[in-house]
């Protein structure tokens, strides 16, 4: 199901104070800070598809109208093929007015704009768990009168295996803040800190596209590849005496 990715590069520094005596009870302790990492790779189990229907028409009602009867169509299509409705959602509606300038002849300059028509756009966000069958979705959808818009990835246990990275990441921390502290002839003692080091969320192991797809009857060939899943923090001990 899924690989270990290759060990990330390790940030890690010994801070030193003065010489500690058991009399010097304000002395500072020399500390270690390092980063601990945790990652791997999984195959993505689920699809996510954008979709759109535009439409243009020359008053606001027909474009609704036109655009609410093909939309209907894409997503009554979608449930007919085996989709559940809790994964469609509409993610960006639109109706907004076409606006052209008009200039004037001698100067070229715009000197007014103009509505031209009505413009009129639905983005539908459908989640795939059959990932098998992506490319026939989206061909179908196509068929219907959508346009495709883009694909991502994601895993359906994604929480589970970072939280289990995020374990694993404390762990190499503090093995890597130990072979530290021995290599200085030291011990670790108290843990002063330990931040996570979270990256934006990447829900997609593909990159996003823009792709526009012909109608026909053949699905779309998809592979997803593999998702990489990352988890870093930052530590800090106290060092002191073996």
């Amino acid at each position: 199901m899924f690989r270990r990715a290759s060990g990330a590069l390790v940030l890690a520094g010994l801070v030193w104070a003065a010489p500690v005596r058991a009399e010097d009870h304000g002395s500072t302790p020399p500390t270690v800070s390092v980063v601990g990492v945790a990652s791997e790779e999984a195959r993505p189990d689920i699809a996510i598809v954008n979709l759109s229907v535009i439409d243009d028409r020359p008053n606001a009602n027909d474009a609704a109208s036109e655009n609410a009867r093909i939309s209907t169509a894409v997503i009554d299509g979608l449930k007919g093929s085996g989709i559940d409705a809790k994964d469609l959602a509409t993610v960006g509606l639109s109706l907004a007015p076409i606006m052209i300038d008009q200039r004037d002849p001698k100067t070229n300059q715009i000197v007014k704009s103009v509505p031209n028509g009505f413009h009129a756009s639905n983005v539908i966000r459908v989640r795939v768990r059959e990932i098998d069958r992506t490319g026939a979705f989206i061909s179908a959808a196509v068929q219907n009168g959508a346009l495709y818009q883009g694909l991502m990835f994601d895993l359906s246990d994604r929480e589970a295996r970072e939280d289990a990275l995020r374990v694993k990441a404390a762990v190499n921390a503090m093995h890597r803040a130990t072979l530290y502290a021995e290599g200085a002839s030291l011990k670790l003692g108290a843990l002063k800190s330990l931040a996570a080091d979270e990256g934006a969320f990447q829900p997609i192991g593909a990159s996003f596209k823009t792709l526009s797809v012909a109608s026909g009857p053949a699905p779309l060939a998809i592979e997803p590849g593999l998702i990489t899943l990352h988890q870093s923090v930052n530590a800090t001990w106290e060092m002191k005496g073996p």
